[in-house]
């Protein structure tokens, strides 16, 4: 009976090999896929005023170069690792996305429409969820982990826009303690 059993799984398994294998998926589709991987390396600097870039390899923006910019290349997906090293207490705890090259002031916070908020999410290593932008752009951070320390963040890159984006860590999850970093979002879209 075993044996019996053992062979049929075998056959299910063969059938289903050569069905999926006569799948293609067309090269439109294949080509709307395409993953971009980045990793930026945090600090929070010695004097423990300032949230600094360490390390970037992602590729450069066009219009500001500055460091830690996000440029999502025309049909790519993007997906960014950010890793806060040497942390000494301080934790990854909110995530900002505003729509515009430049960072709004306090008297003018940002909001998103839902197409832009469906650009974005964060999830984290062992997190079976994604978190979103609500419509002022935060991504609460902590809902992935209290000590948070690395999280990715996925930009869908559906359209071209500006996004600028803000990370901030505090010396522990209830702190009023917390620095952080501006850098720009280059999203180019993807073409029909």
């Amino acid at each position: 009976m075993q044996s019996r059993n053992l062979l049929s799984l075998i056959l299910i398994s063969l059938i289903s090999l050569v069905f999926l294998s006569s799948c293609t998926i067309p090269s439109s589709v294949r080509k709307a896929y395409n993953f971009d991987s980045s990793k930026i390396r945090l600090a929070v600097n010695e004097s423990e005023t300032e949230l600094v870039i360490v390390s970037n390899n992602g590729k450069k923006c066009s219009k500001s170069g500055k460091k830690g910019c996000i440029n999502a290349v025309e049909n790519t997906i993007a997906v960014v690792d950010f890793h806060l090293i040497s942390s000494n207490g301080w934790h990854i705890t909110e995530m900002n996305i505003c729509l515009g090259e430049d960072k709004p002031t306090l008297a003018d916070p940002c909001t998103l429409k839902k197409a832009d908020i469906a650009q974005f999410s964060a999830g984290a290593r062992g997190a079976f969820y994604r978190l979103y932008p609500d419509g002022n752009g935060k991504i609460d951070l902590t809902g992935l982990s209290t000590g948070l320390s690395k999280f990715n963040l996925l930009d869908s890159n559906s359209f071209p826009e500006d996004y600028f984006y803000t990370i901030t860590a505090c010396k522990d999850a209830q702190s009023d303690v917390c620095v952080s970093l501006d850098p720009p979002i280059e999203n180019k879209g993807k073409t029909q």
